[in-house]
């Protein structure tokens, strides 16, 4: 029916979520991290509680759901992975990303011998497209063909950035103030 849910920071990582249900008891939570379920458990009381642990500059989207059955809602990541096969005679793949007008590397990866590799993005900004490429090298440095990616990243968009002023006079007033 009704989970009620809050998080607390713990540290610079974690946060603390905890959370209670209307349903009778005993409740079979599930924490959902971006679609996909992190933790189960069945509660006695109609509570729970749970730490999870959050890269700095990543916005998760967290479910918390309390019936059987219950499905989450649909969940988008905020990286991109990147797949390629192997080309014959690379020793390594630079990976670049295609910023403020001009190609960045991101990352160099070994060759392992693999017939295919996958490396995976930055958090990615919302609502924004994004262009990477893949460059095979060879022992020498030489750049064979780059495969080229481009994505209109769609996520769950971040929290906004808002102050809260509450003034308690005789005609209460809540100002929501975007921060800069």
């Amino acid at each position: 029916m009704t989970v009620t849910a809050q998080a607390r920071q713990i540290d610079y990582f974690a946060f603390r979520l905890s959370f209670s249900s209307d349903e009778t008891p005993p409740v079979p939570f599930r924490v959902v991290r971006n679609g996909d379920m992190i933790y189960s458990f069945t509660s006695t009381d109609g509570t729970g509680e749970i730490t999870v642990t959050v890269e700095p500059g990543t916005v998760p989207f967290f479910e918390i759901l309390d019936r059987a059955g219950q499905r989450p809602q649909p969940a988008f990541p905020g990286r991109l992975t990147l797949a390629w096969q192997a080309v014959t005679g690379a020793t390594r793949y630079r990976v670049d990303e295609y910023v403020d007008s001009e190609w960045t590397e991101r990352q160099t990866i070994a060759s392992t011998g693999e017939t295919s590799y996958t490396w995976v993005s930055r958090w990615l900004e919302d609502s924004a497209s994004h262009q990477f490429r893949v460059v095979p090298l060879d022992n020498a440095g030489n750049e064979g063909s780059a495969q080229t990616f481009a994505a209109l990243m769609v996520r769950h968009p971040d929290a906004p950035n808002v102050t809260y002023t509450y003034n308690g006079s005789a005609t209460p007033t809540l100002t929501i103030t975007e921060a800069s």
